[in-house]
């Protein structure tokens, strides 16, 4: 028996799935490999060949399906469930599928970009650029030593060329190398954007939500850091480091004790960089708290900027936003300051090199332990060590921001996504509630604990309890936007977030007290824009809510423009939108939050006929005050706390009241 073994979570690490036998077959592996999708599909006839050929067609598309985009996992997506509606399709092979896809999502999980490597010939470059750095100090020693004192001309000639043509040489392998890496970081930026922007779409919105935008934003600018980080020539010195130790080690063999200069030198540098470093982690972390709440109080201030105009609040928003650059500032100034301070200290230390080397190589001259040949030798390669260590300075200081950047691309990484795994079987519609309970999530008040229920495909159920109960917070729940603090959720046995592929056509509806209107006009937030193709039936149901009539006599129809920032609508006008939106899907559970408290009668009456009409089919559970739609419900769910919650909060009032008795006899008294 073959053993299926999937390699990590990515697709593109060798996979294998084991397709158990038919009569007059072999059980063989199907293996799945980035390298040569065609090779492991080389026995895929011998495996189910009415669809063998199909899966040959489509080896390609499967095998480098890593999760770069949203439109190859569509696609796989696409070809998935036209594989489900085929009738020659064997169990197995939709198993296969399905366990595919699941690799898939978990890939699709995590902004999977390579971190972009310095190549074979980006280190040979760099390797060759070390040798030819050798060649100045080199041809200085043989010019000092025998080229001056036997007046050897046509040496000098010979150096003189070799030097122009390392020179040369140099430049060239300089500009290829920049190149080269420019193009791997602008890469590694486009990579590692799309992915963030996936993952910001795939976002369960109550995670997305909870940061404000301008932190969403500092997360996208983070992506332009590292690219600035892995294109730059700070990467460049991890492969120059290495060659100072022989610099080194060359003006140790040349000058002996004048070796102790450039450590002396790399001993203070490190010194440095340690205590600067400490100091700027904090500030770093200081400017980016101030950052994202600048840029949030920007985005809020230029989106609602006419309701700050109408109520005369411009002075207020301007002493709210001096008070934040007043922070920023601040935090820019102390950043400033360290920059600068590492600068002059690099500065101080390479001409301090300079002069340690000159002076301590004049007085072996002197002393004649050494010549001025070597002594000219030890100041060129003292000259390449100080050049690495004194950017290693300026790179190790700009660490910190490439420390922060990761760190804020990693909160975007660690969000959880919404799974696309296309259901395997239509919704039912079932609900279940187990010892369910939600707090608040920042004072920690309990709206309701240990509500237990078992609804009913086709069920309509009227969610009972007090304003700010958390009627919402339970549809919520059902819709994976919310999680509960005790219990458990289940929508035909599966949790919330694994029945979220459902939302759509037939799936799962929800309709707010303010719902939500997108930028389009009327008929595209109807019709899903374009994702429900049944028009016919889309206005039979305006015209039933009587939304039909409101619509033809505006000027443009049904192509009027509504959303943010279209002009002021009614909120009766668009819980109408909201409801014909949600019922054009024939959704088979549908969830309403006072959808219709903004109506009048008449227009509630015509909502609550039309809802009749989808009880027995769909599960409804709705949350109003309107009499003509809580008689839709066949029963109730109360959402209540225990009562040892409320006995404690009698036990409260008693004490407070025992406490205010008490000051009042003191006061009489």
């Amino acid at each position: 028996m073959c053993t299926a073994a999937f390699s990590g979570a990515r697709l593109c690490a060798s996979a294998a799935v084991c397709a158990p036998m038919t009569s007059g077959t072999t059980c063989t592996c199907l293996a799945v490999a980035s390298g040569d999708p065609g090779d492991g599909w080389k026995s895929s006839e011998r495996i189910y060949p009415s669809w063998s050929a199909e899966l040959r067609c489509n080896a390609l598309s499967v095998a480098e399906l890593h999760p770069r985009n949203s439109l190859e996992f569509d696609a796989f997506m696409s070809r998935r469930q036209s594989f489900e509606n085929t009738s020659a399709l064997e169990d197995s092979a939709m198993k296969w599928w399905t366990a595919m896809a699941g690799i898939i999502e978990q890939d699709r999980a995590r902004m999977s970009v390579v971190t972009p490597r310095l190549g074979v010939t980006v280190l040979a470059g760099s390797l060759a650029l070390n040798i030819l750095a050798l060649a100045l100090p080199l041809v200085m020693l043989q010019i000092f030593d025998r080229v001056i004192p036997f007046s050897a001309h046509a040496t000098l000639g010979v150096f003189l060329v070799c030097l122009i043509a390392v020179a040369l040489a140099e430049f060239c392998l300089r500009v290829c190398r920049i190149v080269l890496v420019g193009h791997a970081g602008t890469r590694y930026e486009t990579e590692l954007s799309d992915a963030a922007c996936r993952k910001m779409l795939d976002t369960v919105p109550r995670d997305h939500e909870r940061d404000g935008i301008g932190v969403h934003f500092e997360r996208f600018g983070a992506v332009a850091q590292l690219r600035e980080h892995y294109a730059g020539q700070g990467r460049l010195l991890v492969i120059d480091l290495p060659f100072t130790m022989i610099f080194v080690a060359m003006i140790g063999l040349i000058g002996g004790i004048l070796i102790a200069v450039p450590l002396m030198i790399l001993a203070v540098i490190f010194c440095v960089t340690l205590v600067m470093k400490r100091r700027q982690s904090r500030v770093l972390e200081q400017r980016k708290v101030v950052d994202g709440r600048r840029y949030s109080f920007l985005i809020e201030f230029l989106s609602q900027i006419a309701t700050v105009k109408a109520n005369l609040m411009e002075q207020q928003m301007l002493r709210r936003y001096e008070l934040l650059i007043r922070q920023s500032a601040a935090a820019s100034r102390a950043i400033i300051s360290l920059s600068g301070l590492s600068q002059s200290l690099g500065a101080v230390l390479g001409q301090a090199s300079v002069a340690a080397m000159g002076l301590c190589g004049a007085w072996l001259v002197l002393a004649g332990q050494l010549g001025v040949g070597e002594l000219a030798a030890c100041m060129l390669l003292n000259g390449r060590t100080t050049q690495p260590l004194l950017k290693l300075l300026g790179v190790m200081m700009q660490g910190e921001s490439v420390v922060q950047a990761r760190n804020r691309l990693a909160e975007l990484d660690a969000m959880p996504m919404r799974p696309r795994i296309a259901p395997e079987s239509p919704l039912r519609g079932a609900i279940t509630l187990r010892d369910l309970g939600f707090s608040h999530p920042k004072s920690g008040a309990i709206l309701f604990q240990g509500v237990n229920a078992d609804i009913a495909p086709g069920q309509c159920v009227r969610i009972e309890g007090t304003d700010g109960g958390g009627r919402a917070s339970l549809m919520r729940m059902i819709l994976a936007e919310q999680a509960p603090s005790v219990g458990v959720v289940r929508v035909d046995g599966l949790p919330p977030i694994q029945a979220i592929g459902h939302r759509g056509p037939g799936g799962i509806g929800f309709v707010d007290q303010v719902p939500v209107a997108f930028r389009g006009t009327i008929l595209d937030n109807i019709l899903l824009f374009g994702t429900v193709p049944d028009r016919d039936g889309s206005m039979e149901i305006c015209d039933r809510l009587g939304l039909d009539a409101e619509v033809r006599a505006m000027p443009l129809g049904y192509q009027t423009i509504i959303g943010p920032d279209a002009g002021p609508q009614s909120r009766g006008f668009l819980q109408k939108v909201g409801l014909a939106r949600a019922l054009v899907m024939r959704p088979r559970i549908l969830l309403l939050n006072h959808a219709t408290s903004a109506m009048d009668d008449p227009a509630a009456n015509r909502a609550a006929d039309l809802l009749a009409e989808f009880a027995g089919t769909t599960t409804i559970l709705l949350a109003s005050t309107q009499p003509q739609i809580s008689a839709l419900a066949e029963s109730a769910l109360a959402l209540k706390r225990r009562s040892e919650d409320a006995y404690a909060v009698w036990d409260e009032d008693r004490a407070v009241d025992a406490a205010a008795r008490r000051q009042i006899e003191a006061l009489s008294a």
